[in-house]
């Protein structure tokens, strides 16, 4: 499970060391998060690994992890933009449904964020014996 955490414009405003360190902290906190939301995935047996990375352009750097990564699936929650802005930019979802390689899966709320039963369509047609 990778987590980008887009720049915190207020840093920009502290000096370079201190600025550094509450980055480092910012990354932190996130990668305990993180942590502590994949123990239920760890207690079932699960090998689930974590990182938390630094994102400028969260388009280009979460379509360049999937390049790669190469997972079989994308999972992002549904990030709701105003009606005004969406007029003058394209949403990220939008940019990663008509752009990411592999299936898109937009999630809504964080109580449910992974489906309790997915549904898949195989084409097995083209599966060689």
């Amino acid at each position: 499970i990778a987590a980008l955490a887009k720049p915190v414009e207020i840093l920009a405003l502290l000096e370079g060391d201190v600025r550094d360190r509450a980055r480092e902290s910012y990354l932190e906190d996130h990668h305990h998060w993180l942590e502590a939301q994949v123990k239920s995935l760890h207690a079932l047996g699960l090998n689930v690994t974590t990182q938390v990375a630094w994102a400028t352009d969260i388009k280009r750097d979460i379509l360049d992890y999937v390049s790669e990564m190469q997972p079989d699936l994308l999972i992002k929650q549904v990030q709701h933009e105003s009606a005004l802005r969406r007029a003058f930019f394209t949403p990220l979802d939008w940019q990663l449904l008509r752009e990411c390689p592999i299936p898109v899966y937009l999630v809504g709320g964080r109580d449910h964020a992974l489906p309790r039963i997915v549904v898949a369509a195989v084409d097995v047609s083209d599966i060689q014996q």
